[in-house]
């Protein structure tokens, strides 16, 4: 009956957060419908390893610019006007990516700036907004649902895709991204009236100051071990399988996997206690980095992939649910200064990354990247434990 499916949406996720996460998970399938592998696209789009690299630098630097423009923004008008302007940001930055895939390499630089424009205003207004509503008492399993949702939606995006372009052209799949992201906005017009409302700051200064020193530095440590994890291991995969039906079939296979690994994952760290459940999945993060360091094969790439995506969520769980628990009570200043450390953690990281691939080439690279993403992956644990909060 209706009621009853009405009853399992509400056991599934809480009512507060159920506009949000149709909206994120409509931007997550749109952009899957066309952004299948960056770093792959860039380098197949004719750009050197090493302008890859120096992509991901000129976007941590505007992210690093625009960030506090941001959170002035969202202070002052709420998460709903900010996330509106990450999404229109969002499909123009699906066009530019289009053009640079067809040839056109002078947009490749715009396409920086405007992924650092959705991420500057979506995340932190989705931060500020999700952690104003979330309900506490199940903050794990519904952290955990949110993304569960977004990695199945994400996961069938090229399939449709695919039959998108055969019916149609292969311009339909854009077209589709496009509409699709720009509708998300529909279910963000009421999300600053949910729980007692936003709430505006006076005197938001740009300053590191709103957070405490090991809370930043944990961030930084975060922030760093991800980067590698991801957007490293990313180029590494481009440079090793080189084709992207090899990396889709790594990717979605590891990726519905981790999906309902994270419903378990949501519900021990609301059962057993976040800091707990935090310290062991850095140690099962930090360790996974360590087996990339293994020479690679597809079989041996897969294994990894799904072992990785199983231990970041691990981690990565009980890390959002502190976030948010410091956020709660902090408001928006802990975002902003939090915020700050990770554009640092960008700023450096990324050009780490693209000095020493520039300077030692990518075979002895990697290798170094792995072993630093492994120590920053034990330093998630610095943070404040959240019932401290």
């Amino acid at each position: 009956t209706i009621g009853g499916i009405v009853e399992f949406m509400r056991k599934l996720l809480d009512d507060n957060l159920k506009n949000i996460t149709i909206s994120t998970t409509l931007v997550q399938f749109g952009n899957a419908l066309v952004t299948v592998f960056i770093p792959l696209l860039l380098l197949q789009s004719g750009l050197s390893l090493t302008e890859v690299c120096l992509y991901f630098v000129v976007y941590a630097v505007f992210k690093l610019a625009i960030n506090y423009p941001a959170m002035l923004i969202t202070n002052r008008w709420g998460a709903k006007i900010s996330l509106m302007l990450s999404n229109v940001f969002q499909a123009i930055y699906l066009i530019l990516l289009v053009a640079v895939v067809n040839g056109d390499l002078r947009f490749v630089w715009l396409v920086a700036a405007f992924t650092s424009l959705c991420n500057a205003f979506a995340w932190n207004a989705y931060h500020l907004h999700v952690s104003r509503v979330i309900n506490n008492t199940r903050k794990g399993q519904d952290i955990a649902t949110i993304e569960s949702i977004g990695i199945l939606a994400s996961s069938i995006a090229p399939a449709v895709a695919a039959v998108l372009a055969t019916m149609f052209n292969h311009g339909a799949p854009l077209a589709m991204a496009v509409v699709i992201v720009l509708l998300a906005n529909y279910w963000l017009k009421d999300i600053d009236s949910v729980g007692e409302g936003h709430k505006r700051v006076d005197n938001l200064k740009y300053s590191l100051q709103y957070a405490p020193k090991r809370d930043i530095i944990a961030n930084i440590f975060h922030n760093t071990h991800g980067i590698i994890g991801k957007e490293a291991w990313a180029i590494y995969l481009a440079l090793t399988l080189a084709s992207f039906q090899s990396i889709a079939a790594v990717t979605t296979i590891a990726a519905l996997i981790s999906a309902v690994f994270l419903i378990f994952v949501g519900m021990r760290n609301d059962k057993k206690g976040t800091h707990k459940v935090l310290q062991e999945g850095a140690v099962a993060t930090s360790a996974t980095h360590l087996l990339r360091l293994i020479p690679a094969s597809f079989i041996v790439i897969t294994v990894i992939n799904i072992i990785w995506m199983f231990t970041f969520k691990y981690q990565k769980n009980p890390w959002t649910t502190t976030y948010y628990a410091h956020t709660r009570n902090k408001g928006i200043n802990y975002i902003l200064s939090m915020e700050i450390g990770c554009d640092i953690s960008y700023v450096l990281t990324f050009g780490l990354i693209f000095a020493i691939v520039t300077m030692l080439g990518a075979h002895a690279a990697f290798p170094i990247l792995f072993i630093v993403g492994a120590v920053a992956a034990m330093g998630t644990t610095l943070i404040t434990p959240a019932h401290k909060a």
